[in-house]
């Protein structure tokens, strides 16, 4: 199920490490700070923006730096031993997955009876929630926390008899180290809390006091975060739940059902931030005309709806999995139900993923396998003369075993082991003169991919490829855009159609929508000044940027994705105009097709044939101006 990322290379993050360990990192780190992304000082935010890890269009006061030193030793670790072999990296963290596998068949065997706890534990372990963490090597300290934290969890509230070191020392040391993995170890309270709430055993104050091996630890790191500035500021994706107490509420009625949407109906929760897959099927076969689709509310909002729905179901599988499970483990199964909605709301400080629904699982799986295994009892055990009800259970029960079975045991690995390569090849094999870079200033036009936009020289130089002197991502939007050269050294940049800049996740990870630029903002960047020059409802429509030096001075380089991979765009002539199409999604064909296809340029008129029309290539969302013309 998960051997497929033994093949992987790095993600996203993992290259920014690997050039804090390396020492190209634009801004040096601390050996045990490899996830201090910035410090959300001025100077060292001026320092990434040169190398393209920090936009323009950051918040001065944005900070994203982890307190995760465990997490951080492990990677030091694993250069040490396997130096540049990728696959004893991804076999380190399968390590750490088979132990937190192990620890939560465990911690259900303490409260559940065999069988119960045992299809539980199968019902955790090919969990797709699993797949990102383990694929992801910078989210190791994910797998590490929780595998850590449940080992702790399990010594300091079982009710089986322990000496007393079991139950203080030793559930302190292995939460002490969950919480220095990484901050997934502070989700596990929920299942403390939840336990002292519904356990009744003597006073629930007592029972509090039992909890103390996990609450001192968890107020020391929340002290240390603090006072050594760690924790995240500014950003409109991560929410520091005590930083920002009202923004980090106000998020969880989005992202609460959007993960329950993830878990029970097998809906992604980072369908969020790309979009729903199903648009242009209900499109095509006419179940939505097009001119009614337009005037619907947009996905996010039948995402939430969807995710409410599956809060309604989810409780529905709590209740009847209770009552098809024998009385005397009734406490428990509520006892974990508590804990799992508990353990969402500290994960939910993140970005919508998939991966942050892996703390409920521990007790949602339990749920889960109580409702299933009540089923196929009641299924067995149906008269002849019951057939809606025994049609109702084999339903129930075949739509269990396909979203928590079937679904995630034949879900891609592979495939997402083959995108996260693409887009590292995306980058390597960009149409550029490698004995120049050194000496040029790349600008990324628009973007889509995070690695190859904000990632761009970092790749290259794990690659062992040249470094640009500077790189700047120029825009992250999903709309195709208008290009104006309105000078000698400037240009406007606007989209087409309804959109606006700063709308996607990967723009709003930067600066909050409340602090969103008004129009006479200016960026001032060492090699350009970005302007915006109109906006709509709160948002920049129209950008102005102004390079110090000509746009046709050769040191300058500016990248477009196309479907043939990274590749220079010829900017027009002053006060001539262009469309953009939006930027190609990295592929491993496309890389290489455009390497292959430069090295034998000029390329036959057979290799060049297309079927559709370039326009086609163009996806506007909202109505369309009704002729093109510069903006």
């Amino acid at each position: 199920m998960l051997w497929p990322v033994l093949r992987a290379g790095f993600v996203t993050d993992d290259f920014i490490v690997a050039a804090m360990i390396d020492g190209t990192f634009a801004a040096p780190r601390a050996p045990l700070d490899l996830f201090v992304f910035t410090t959300g000082e001025p100077a060292d935010i001026a320092a990434l923006q040169r190398l393209g890890s920090m936009p323009f269009w950051v918040d001065p006061d944005f900070r994203l730096a982890f307190m995760r030193p465990l997490a951080s030793a492990t990677v030091h670790l694993d250069r040490w031993l396997f130096g540049r072999d990728l696959a004893g990296y991804h076999a380190h963290s399968l390590v750490w997955w088979v132990i937190l596998v192990c620890s939560v068949a465990w911690f259900l065997r303490t409260f559940l009876p065999r069988g119960l706890a045992l299809a539980a534990t199968v019902l955790f372990a090919v969990s797709d929630a699993h797949h990102y963490p383990v694929l992801w090597l910078a989210n190791r300290g994910g797998i590490m926390s929780l595998a850590l934290g449940v080992l702790a969890l399990c010594l300091c509230i079982s009710p089986r008899a322990r000496p007393r070191w079991h139950r203080t020392a030793l559930p302190t040391l292995f939460y002490s180290a969950s919480l220095l993995a990484g901050e997934w170890g502070f989700s596990l309270l929920g299942y403390g809390v939840a336990h002292v709430l519904l356990s009744g055993r003597g006073d629930w104050h007592k029972r509090l006091l039992t909890l103390w091996p996990l609450l001192v630890p968890a107020a020391s790191v929340l002290g240390a975060r603090a006072m050594l500035g760690y924790g995240a500021h500014a950003s409109g994706v991560y929410v520091d739940p005590l930083g920002e107490p009202l923004g980090f509420v106000r998020s969880l009625a989005t992202r609460l059902p959007i993960l329950v949407a993830d878990m029970v109906l097998d809906i992604p929760a980072h369908y969020w931030d790309v979009g729903s897959p199903w648009r242009d099927t209900i499109l095509r076969l006419g179940w939505i005309p097009p001119d009614i689709w337009i005037d619907l509310p947009g996905w996010r909002t039948w995402h939430v709806v969807l995710g409410y729905a599956a809060v309604a179901g989810a409780l529905l599988a709590v209740h009847f999995g209770l009552r098809l499970t024998e009385a005397r483990w009734r406490p428990a199964l509520r006892f974990l139900a508590l804990g799992a909605a508990l353990s969402m709301l500290p994960v939910a400080a993140s970005f919508p993923s998939s991966r942050l629904s892996l703390p409920a699982w521990l007790g949602g799986s339990a749920c889960f396998a109580a409702l299933l295994l009540g089923v196929t009892r009641r299924i067995a055990q149906f008269k002849t003369g019951n057939r809606k009800l025994l049609l109702l259970a084999t339903g129930v029960a075949g739509a269990l075993v396909y979203n928590l079975v079937w679904s995630p045991l034949t879900a891609p690995v592979l495939s997402s082991v083959i995108h996260f390569e693409s887009a590292s090849a995306w980058v390597r094999l960009a149409d550029v003169d490698d004995e120049r870079l050194p000496d040029q200033h790349v600008f990324i036009v628009n973007g889509t991919d995070f690695a190859s936009t904000f990632f761009f020289p970092y790749v290259r130089s794990y690659s062992g490829l040249q470094m640009p002197r500077s790189s700047y991502p120029l825009a992250f939007c999903r709309h195709p855009l208008d290009l104006l050269r309105d000078g000698d050294n400037s240009f406007l940049l606007r989209p087409v159609g309804n959109g606006t800049f700063m709308e996607t996740d990967g723009e709003i990870f930067f600066r909050r929508t409340d602090r969103m630029p008004k129009r006479g903002t200016r960026f001032v960047l060492p090699e350009m000044t970005v302007e915006v020059v109109r906006t709509r409802n709160g948002r920049p429509l129209e950008l102005r940027y102004t390079f110090t030096q000509s746009l046709d001075d050769p040191s300058y380089v500016f990248l477009v994705s196309k479907p043939a991979g990274m590749v220079p765009l010829e900017i027009p002539p002053v006060g001539d105009w262009i469309r953009l199409a939006r930027p190609a999604t990295p592929t491993w064909y496309g890389a290489h097709r455009g390497a292959w296809y430069r090295r034998i340029a000029p390329v036959p008129d057979f290799l060049t044939y297309r079927m559709a029309p370039d326009f086609l290539d163009y996806e506007i969302d909202g109505p369309a101006r009704s002729a093109p013309g510069p903006p």
